[in-house]
């Protein structure tokens, strides 16, 4: 079984939360990918807060976890989007729950579907009414 890390998931397992690293040790550690949406979250992330940095120091710390999030990325075989992903992609923007659900959620639904893998997340409730996605929470 492959598992597709949403980016809360990959944050906690950065971050080394117990119960994640404790589930991401206990599989096959090649069946966990992550896809170009979430690498692009993490980095997003990293670099907003560099350039919000108002200080030395915090510009040296968040330099800093910018390149310890760049490593943590080239752990993983990156999953990157495709045609067979944007057919799955049509099917999870269609219908009412579609409308609520964020474009990054929609597109790493997507992959886990074109993968046939388990998206891997803590937030189940934004994957609710998706036919044929599994899902899984590491956290708890």
């Amino acid at each position: 079984m492959k598992y597709i890390l949403d980016t809360d998931t990959a944050s906690l397992l950065q971050s080394l939360h117990p119960q994640v690293t404790a589930k991401y040790r206990s599989v096959n550690l090649p069946d966990v990918l992550l896809p170009i949406v979430t690498c692009a979250e993490l980095i997003r992330g990293r670099c907003e807060v560099l350039l919000k940095a108002d200080t030395e120091t915090r510009r040296i710390r968040a330099s800093a976890q910018l390149k310890e999030t760049l490593a943590f990325i080239r752990r993983f075989e990156i999953v990157l989007i495709d045609a067979r992903l944007e057919q799955h992609l049509r099917t999870v923007r269609a219908g009412k729950p579609a409308r609520s659900r964020s474009y990054a959620d929609a597109m790493n639904a997507a992959i886990a579907l074109t993968e046939n893998s388990v998206l891997v997340t803590r937030n189940l409730k934004d994957f609710v009414g998706i036919p044929n996605l599994k899902v899984e929470n590491w956290a708890v």
